[in-house]
């Protein structure tokens, strides 16, 4: 927990100090929206509701999405739901109110989210092209995703535990020059991350372009699934021979 006092804590959302924590439209579109959206309320709002918010759009906007002509106000409320599962994380650092509870809550509100909207715009591309195939995409998309999640919570629970590092003072403004180049590179090799993929369905949604959305979903987090799996596989590898076990 920050030992600031909310009045002296950052609440204007800085870019990454390194380079691999970029993120598209985390970084540029939904951590600025959530910061100017829950200015306001930046003291007094509570986080894990702002998650809970953020699950009730995520649902709504799913339900909305079955409804003939809904579209645009259905990707409203989807967009709405990514503003605030990154507004989040943004009041609990604030507020230095940040908790496992509020992580865990975080965590399984995405893959609600996700785990719904995957096969429903599978759905929608059956139902708009006629061919059953795209009915696989979606679901492979959201098989993609929890391999990411389940491969590194795992790993974690498996993993010797690191020692706690205490920091007794937190500068108010970090004094890091903020990495561009590899930034800016990392964001736009990678633009598929969980705020990048609304956009992604947004963008494409409203064009109506259901086919390529779901197979680029399915090929992006099967892709990331795998190379997640793997890098866990070798981390935990690793630590056994480290220690001998």
């Amino acid at each position: 927990m920050s030992t600031l006092s909310p009045d002296r804590r950052p609440w204007w959302p800085r870019l990454p100090d390194r380079a691999a924590d970029w993120e598209l439209a985390s970084n540029f579109i939904s951590r600025p929206l959530a910061a100017l959206f829950l200015y306001p309320v930046r003291a007094t709002a509570s986080p894990n509701l702002v998650t809970v918010l953020s699950l009730i759009a995520g649902l709504a906007g799913v339900a909305t999405l079955m409804v003939p002509g809904a579209v645009v106000p259905a990707l409203g409320l989807l967009f709405l739901a990514m503003i605030l599962d990154d507004g989040d994380g943004q009041l609990a650092r604030f507020q230095g109110r940040s908790s496992r509870f509020g992580s865990f809550l975080d965590k399984s509100v995405d893959v609600v989210r996700f785990g719904l909207l995957f096969p429903l715009l599978s759905w929608l591309a059956v139902r708009q092209t006629g061919a059953w195939i795209h009915g696989m995409a979606g679901p492979l998309a959201a098989f993609g995703l929890m391999i990411q999640g389940y491969s590194k919570w795992l790993a974690v629970s498996m993993l010797p535990a690191k020692e706690p590092s205490v920091k007794l003072t937190e500068p108010a403004v970090s004094e890091k020059r903020r990495p561009w180049a590899s930034g800016l590179a990392v964001a736009l090799l990678w633009p598929f991350h969980e705020c990048d993929l609304t956009v992604w369905i947004v963008a494409l949604g409203a064009l109506g372009q259901w086919a390529p959305l779901v197979w680029i979903l399915a090929a992006s987090q099967l892709l990331a699934g795998f190379a997640a799996l793997a890098a866990r596989l070798w981390q935990v590898w690793s630590a056994e021979r480290a220690t001998g076990a």
